[in-house]
C-alpha cells in the first residue's frame, strides 16, 4: 500500500511539473482562456511537496521510534 502511495504522489508531482512547465504552451495553444494556469500547477506542486514532506518525516520517524 505505501508503493502505491508513494508511486501516486510521484506521478501527480511529475504531472504538477510538466504542466508548470508547459504552462505558457498550454496559454498559447488554440485555447483563448488558459486550460491549466500556472498559478494552478504552481500550488498543487507546493502541496504535494508538502503531502510527500509530511510522510516522509513520519516515515522517519516511525523507524526512528522502532530501533
Amino acid at each position: 500500500m505505501k508503493k502505491l502511495f508513494l508511486f501516486s504522489c510521484m506521478f501527480l508531482f511529475m504531472i504538477m511539473l510538466i504542466g508548470t512547465a508547459y504552462a505558457d504552451w498550454f496559454t498559447a495553444s488554440a485555447l483563448p482562456a488558459p486550460a491549466f494556469p500556472e498559478h494552478a500547477a504552481l500550488i498543487g506542486l507546493g502541496a504535494v511537496m508538502i503531502a510527500l514532506g509530511a510522510y516522509g518525516r513520519r516515515a522517519v520517524s516511525t523507524r526512528n521510534s522502532q530501533s
